[in-house]
């Protein structure tokens, strides 16, 4: 505990150094500063300077007295900011609305954080009279060319978001580590509508269905229709996302089936059916990453966002059927077993190319994403994830300059899992408020020994006094 006393002391220390240098007065750039001629007369010594008072508070825990959390739709969370319904939305909203949180006058998060893309089921459907394309890993693969992803950020997150290709965050740390790689495959799958067709006109009279005169194809005489879960909630963005894929879909002559469904609607279909019933084809998916801290090494990010041995241990995963080489790559890599720097960093690349191959996931865009509050509150977020996710969060929430009270809060939805504290809810808002009210008892929600620090990610003893490394 005095430990923890004498960090939060020396963080308050650079923060009041920080808050001086700032208030610093500025020069023009290219001017000189006159001199100050020297008095002509002595002056009198200035007096004793009177040290500020020291600010104690017999207070244990958080901040707040209560927090009250809601569900609130995105599209009205600057609305209720505005009319003291709410005092914070603690859900990142995308890049398109940043223009209209500072129109409203109000602070919000900033973050490279929270990404978006389409989920495919990969199974051959028990019922053999219907035919799920996408249990062809190369028509997934071509999936890539069909999406452009430029366009989604332009036309949809007002070009303030970043494309993404890779199970890695774009121009983060493991991006930047295998810069060449990312690069060369962002341009062997640039948009190109062209090939993508070329490679499922190939691929789909070999699965049994043909091409009718009206241009739609056709199986067991039944047009091939896919079963698409689309998200409308959250920051909104998922169905625009959702519209676009199924445009291209069917300009290229399948036919979509639109499935507009929240996340606690859609989440027992697609994470809680057999893949093998076919209830769902596609699904708009969405993750945020759990801090900066988790982006310096994603290499755990091949096993879980694709193959049958993911720590997410579910559906679409468990019926995956992956390439041997990519399998073993995956596992690997997640289990550390590569013996040097160079050895990680070709097996990463390699993974990389493999994963484009099986796209069980096609991931469309990486987003730069805020969580607007009104200006009497003080939030801590991270900068590679939003505020629901970062593990400090809940320690430095509060209202400004006071102690006590009741923050009204606003998020997505809530209950989509259990509140399990082991394998429990991994959703984000769950997530967030189980790391609020478990922050002694759980390594995962919020008590662990060590706390990333949000600007670096590096780790900062929390609840231990020391650590030894043994290898």
């Amino acid at each position: 505990m005095k430990l923890k006393k004498v960090y939060m002391l020396f963080s308050l220390l650079v923060v009041f150094s920080m808050m001086l240098a700032a208030c610093q007065p500025a020069t023009a750039e290219g001017t000189e500063t006159p001199p100050t001629e020297a008095p002509d007369v002595a002056t009198e010594a200035p007096a004793a300077a009177t040290e500020a008072p020291v600010v104690t508070t017999d207070r244990h825990g958080g901040w707040l007295d209560e927090i009250d959390v809601s569900v609130v739709d995105g599209e009205s969370a600057l609305t209720q900011l505005q009319a003291g319904t709410i005092d914070f939305f603690s859900f990142n909203l995308a890049s398109d609305v940043y223009p209209a949180i500072k129109e409203a006058g109000l602070s919000s998060t900033q973050s490279l954080g929270g990404y978006y893309g389409i989920s495919f089921n990969p199974a051959i459907f028990t019922d053999t009279s219907v035919l799920n394309p996408f249990s062809n890993r190369k028509i997934r693969e071509a999936m890539n060319w069909l999406i452009d992803r430029n366009y989604v950020n332009q036309e949809i997150y007002a070009g303030g978001s970043l494309p993404k290709l890779l199970p890695i965050t774009t121009q983060l740390v493991e991006y930047t580590n295998l810069v060449d790689t990312a690069r060369a495959l962002e341009s062997k799958y640039a948009y190109n509508v062209e090939k993508a067709k070329a490679v499922i006109d190939a691929e789909m009279p070999g699965m049994g269905a043909e091409l009718g005169a009206d241009g739609k194809w056709q199986f067991n005489g039944a047009p091939v229709t896919i079963a698409f879960l689309i998200r409308p909630d959250g920051d909104g963005t998922r169905k625009p996302i959702g519209d676009y894929v199924s445009n291209q879909l069917e300009s290229i002559g399948f036919t979509v089936d639109r499935q507009y469904k929240t996340s606690s609607e859609a989440f027992p279909i697609w994470l809680g059916t057999a893949a093998v019933d076919g209830q769902w084809t596609m699904y708009t998916a969405g993750y945020n990453s759990s801090g900066l801290g988790s982006l310096r090494d994603e290499s755990g990010n091949i096993q879980q966002s694709y193959l049958n041995t993911s720590v997410q241990a579910g559906e679409p995963y468990i019926s995956n059927v992956s390439d041997p080489e990519f399998q073993k790559l995956g596992d690997d890599l997640a289990q550390g077993k590569y013996s040097s720097k160079e050895e990680r960093d070709a097996w990463m690349a390699r993974a990389l190319e493999l994963s484009l191959e099986d796209s069980l996931f096609v991931w469309v865009i990486d987003q730069q994403v805020y969580a607007p509050y009104n200006n009497n509150v003080q939030a801590t977020f991270d900068l590679a994830t939003g505020p629901e996710s970062t593990n400090v969060g809940p320690y430095n929430l509060r209202f400004i300059d006071q102690e006590g009270g009741t923050m009204k809060i606003g998020t997505n939805d809530l209950f989509t899992q259990p509140w399990n504290t082991v394998a429990g809810s991994n959703w984000v808002w769950d997530a967030h408020v189980m790391r609020a009210t478990a922050m002694g008892t759980s390594n995962i929600n919020g008590g662990a020994g060590l706390m990333a620090d949000p600007y670096t990610g590096l780790a900062y003893p929390q609840r231990i006094e020391s650590a030894e490394l043994t290898y």
